[in-house]
């Protein structure tokens, strides 16, 4: 039997700013996943950057982002417009969802490496 679709796989929107920022490859989960697996709005980490400061905050892949500085987003103009006011070196606050759990991280926007 084929298995069911995953998030990762469904690369709708890459979100390069968190890439290049934070170190974080993430893409917004599209409503149809959202739906089927009861996923909150927000963006599916896929992958974390070894040694960046994500990772040594404890953000793995899987994680779902799904709040910046006390903003929920429901779709990625938000996350966008949101991010282009950041500057480097500004702490965000980040809201994960993590098997039915939400933790919070701050991270140092700009400081991907």
């Amino acid at each position: 039997s084929a298995e069911d679709p995953q998030p990762a796989e469904a690369v709708h929107e890459e979100v390069r700013e968190l890439q290049e920022h934070l170190g974080i490859t993430g893409t917004v989960i599209p409503d149809v996943y959202q739906r089927y697996y009861k996923l909150p709005h927000g963006i599916y980490v896929s992958r974390v950057a070894d040694c960046s400061e994500a990772q040594e905050k404890g953000m793995v892949a899987g994680d779902i982002i799904i709040g910046l500085d006390g903003k929920e987003f429901r779709d990625s103009l938000l996350l966008d417009e949101h991010m282009d006011s950041l500057e480097p070196g500004q702490s965000v606050d980040l809201t994960l969802y993590r098997s039915g759990s939400e933790v919070a991280i701050t991270l140092t926007w700009g400081n991907s490496d």
